[in-house]
C-alpha cells in the first residue's frame, strides 16, 4: 500500500483509511485457503463477485484482522461456483499509507489474481436549515405531525453505489425513496432509512442507485425529537455524477 492508495470507509462516515483490492478468479471447483500475511496491523475483506468502498460491511463475506497467518481465511468453491470471482480488500487500521502484505492462495486449481482499480470518489454537499417554515411528517406511524423534514432530489446519471449522510448537531434521520414521495403512503416507495450510521446522531445510507432515475432523499430528526431545528448538511459520495436539488412540499 502506498500514499497513492484510495481510501474506503468501514465504520461511521468516514473514508479515511488506506485500502487497495485485489481480485481472485477461480477456474475449478474445491476447497481453496486465502493466506492475507503483513507485519503491519492491517483489516482484510473479503467479498464474493462485488463490494462497495463506501461501506466495507456490505455484501461482506468475512473479515479478518491481519498479524499472523495462524488462521487463515478458508473459502469452498462448489460446482455452482465455477468461474467465481472473489475480492480481497486490505485497509490499513491506523492510517498508515505505506504497509506491506501478501496475499497467497492455496488450492486445487490454478487461480488468477489481478488488482482492482477503483475510481476516483465524486462528493457533493448539501447545506439547508430545518426550521418552523419547514413542512411536517408523522415518521411513518401515523402519529402527530411533529417532525420538520426537507425533501432534496438526487438525479443519478449513471448507475452504482452511492452513500449519503449527514452532519448536524441534530439527531438526524434520513428517509431514501425512488420515483417520488407521499406522506400519506410513504412506504410505497421506500428504498431504505437510517439513524445514527455515522457517530454523534448523524445518518449513513449506502445503496445501489438506478441510472436515469430520481430518488428523494427526506432529512428530518429522531422520534425523540418533536419539532426540533436546526441547521444540517448532506454529504453525497459516488463514483459518478449526479444533481442535487431542493424539492417542494409533499
Amino acid at each position: 500500500m502506498t500514499a497513492n492508495s484510495h481510501k474506503c470507509g468501514s465504520t461511521g462516515c468516514s473514508i479515511d483509511c488506506y485500502c487497495e483490492a485485489v481480485q481472485i478468479d477461480v477456474f475449478g471447483w474445491g476447497d481453496y485457503t486465502v493466506f492475507i500475511n503483513s507485519t503491519a496491523s492491517l483489516d482484510g475483506y473479503i467479498y464474493e463477485n462485488n463490494f462497495t468502498i463506501f461501506d466495507l460491511r456490505r455484501n461482506l463475506l468475512s473479515k479478518e484482522i491481519i498479524n499472523s497467518c495462524d488462521e487463515p481465511y478458508q473459502f469452498r468453491v462448489d460446482r455452482q461456483k465455477m468461474n467465481t470471482s472473489f475480492i480481497v480488500v486490505v485497509t490499513s487500521k491506523f492510517r498508515n499509507p505505506q504497509d506491506e502484505y501478501t496475499i497467497v492462495v492455496n488450492g486445487p486449481n490454478v487461480v488468477v489474481m489481478k488488482h482492482i482499480d477503483i475510481p476516483a470518489i465524486i462528493r457533493w454537499n448539501y447545506t439547508s436549515s430545518l426550521n418552523d417554515i419547514s413542512p411536517l411528517h408523522d415518521h411513518h406511524n401515523c402519529a402527530l405531525l411533529a417532525y420538520y423534514y426537507e425533501a432534496i432530489e438526487i438525479n443519478v446519471i449513471q448507475s452504482g453505489y452511492y452513500t449519503l449522510s449527514s452532519i448536524t448537531n441534530l439527531d438526524s434521520y434520513g428517509y431514501l425513496y425512488k420515483d417520488y414521495f407521499t406522506s400519506f403512503n410513504p412506504e410505497e416507495t421506500s428504498v431504505n432509512y437510517n439513524t445514527d450510521g455515522c457517530q454523534d446522531g448523524n445518518f449513513k445510507i449506502t445503496e445501489y442507485l438506478q441510472s436515469n432515475t430520481t430518488y428523494i432523499l427526506i432529512v428530518t430528526t429522531h422520534m425523540m425529537e418533536k419539532f426540533a431545528q436546526g441547521p444540517f448538511s448532506v454529504i453525497i459520495r459516488g463514483h459518478h455524477n449526479i444533481t442535487i436539488k431542493r424539492t417542494g412540499m409533499f
